[in-house]
């Protein structure tokens, strides 16, 4: 890979049960074994050394840690994953309403490693409006406009053009354009168009 290329950064964030994090832990050995890709796990203190363990050393793999459960989830002591749930099963309810305080946490964790991918379980519902990036439909569409300018072949902001290169015949107007112009990242969850 040449110095300059961008290397793909996949970062996972499983959910805490053996049952979850050991496909977690194989998905990370598939995705580091490309070379090419970086992939970081998010991962709680109760389980860095199993994952230790299962991961060997992966090159291109690191792990972040993210403390649970926060001492303000009203959790007993130790209740660290579902496993450890097995004999309180009331306990569940207020184990996935814990859940919700790692959202913060895993925001500063966002910043601080910029992914360009965001792998995490269902039971973190908020993680996808945390890590929100921009599709690749919509970045694609406008280095394309911007590149090839279709909007300049049509006579009015009412006339439909065809955005080039797509697989799909996706038709737009001036009225509804992006101006082409390329786009900046200001923080892991915005990317504004550059006006200058």
């Amino acid at each position: 890979m040449g110095s300059d290329e961008h290397q793909l950064h996949i970062m996972l964030f499983p959910f805490m049960a053996a049952g979850h994090t050991i496909p977690t832990l194989d998905m990370v050995k598939l995705f580091s074994s490309h070379g090419n890709v970086k992939v970081t796990l998010v991962i709680t203190p109760s389980n860095a050394s199993m994952v230790a363990q299962q991961l060997n050393n992966q090159e291109n793999v690191t792990s972040k840690q993210i403390e649970f459960p926060d001492p303000d989830s009203g959790l007993p002591p130790g209740c660290v994953s579902v496993d450890k749930l097995k004999g309180a099963p009331e306990l569940f309810p207020k184990f996935l309403k814990a859940l919700e305080l790692m959202q913060n946490p895993f925001e500063k964790i966002l910043q601080e490693f910029s992914p360009d991918c965001l792998v995490a379980e269902m039971f973190y519902p908020w993680a996808t409006n945390v890590f929100h990036g921009v599709c690749l439909f919509a970045l694609s569409g406008s280095e394309f406009m911007r590149r090839d300018k279709p909007f300049k072949k049509v006579s009015s902001d009412t006339e439909h053009f065809v955005l080039p290169n797509l697989l799909h015949k996706t038709k737009q107007m001036n009225s509804r354009k992006w101006h082409g112009r390329p786009l900046k990242r200001v923080d892991h969850l915005t990317m504004i168009p550059v006006l200058s």
